[in-house]
């Protein structure tokens, strides 16, 4: 298997991607079995903010919270807006939180805490971003006798499987029904690996995805997702980490077996704390 990387951010400059970062894994520091957290960043400061308040009362708000009553109600509506929510500041900084209840059978798993985010009210294309980053690798390689697979970090970027999947096939149909509702159909064939309903670019057999910032602190938890292209020149053999693929117009996920806390001697979850705590710099130069 051929493995080629790239790596796509959102665009800022890296001294606010950095702060964006750390303050999502402070939040990730706030122990949640029942929620997951959708974070917002509704106002930035110029300095990283003091977070410890802000997780004290983001858990005291979260214990409040009945996961028998939101998760029926969650289920009813997948309307975001109106989740739980949570308003906080630190220093310049504006946060908001919503409550999103988790499935049953993954209560009390060992799970991230923030679930999508940090997004601050933008509308970013992050489906074509991703899409020409990937058509950029691809035009590198022809046909080979090995199964190639993309590896791709996603830095600082609010990402979702849709948004892969958008990037691979092209975005969903929708179809007005007679009652009024939308129904999803199928997808418009415009993707790295779709044209027209023919399938391109079978050299590519796979792209792995990263959905998180790749940090020495969250390592650990990094469980990438392996996408699969579903007519590849080779397939790719049996591998651990989490598989996807697509089913129609529907997004189908595997689980595997990879676990990254038992890969790396560093401390893992639960035990990972926010950077400014990190046990000295992992990378530094030995004597």
């Amino acid at each position: 298997m051929l493995l080629e990387a790239t790596a796509i951010g959102d665009g800022m400059d890296s001294g606010r991607a950095k702060r964006r970062a750390q303050v999502t894994d402070s939040v990730e520091a706030i122990a949640s079995p029942d929620f997951g957290l959708i974070l917002s960043i509704e106002q930035e400061g110029a300095e990283l903010p003091r977070m410890g308040y802000v997780r004290k009362r983001v858990a005291q708000w979260l214990a409040t919270l009945d996961w028998e009553h939101e998760r029926p109600l969650a289920e009813k509506n997948a309307n975001h807006e109106l989740l739980p929510q949570h308003l906080d500041k630190a220093d310049d900084w504006r946060f908001s939180f919503r409550a999103w209840p988790r499935m049953q059978a993954h209560r009390g798993e060992r799970a991230p805490t923030v679930v999508a985010g940090p997004s601050d009210g933008g509308v970013f294309d992050h489906g074509g971003r991703l899409k020409h980053a990937l058509e950029k690798k691809a035009k590198k390689y022809g046909a080979t006798a090995e199964p190639i697979v993309i590896a791709v970090a996603l830095s600082g970027m609010a990402i979702g499987r849709e948004d892969v999947a958008t990037a691979l096939f092209g975005p969903t149909i929708g179809v007005a029904q007679p009652d009024g509702n939308v129904r999803t159909s199928d997808r418009r064939g415009d993707g790295l690996w779709s044209s027209s309903g023919s399938p391109r670019n079978t050299q590519i057999a796979g792209v792995l995805v990263f959905g998180e910032d790749l940090q020495p602190w969250s390592i650990t938890r990094q469980s990438p997702e392996l996408w699969l292209h579903p007519e590849p020149d080779t397939p790719i053999p049996e591998v651990p980490w989490d598989q996807v693929r697509l089913i129609g117009a529907a997004v189908v996920h595997k689980r595997g077996t990879f676990d990254p806390s038992g890969l790396f001697d560093l401390p893992g979850w639960p035990d990972t704390r926010p950077h400014g705590d990190w046990p000295g710099n992992p990378f530094e130069e030995q004597p």
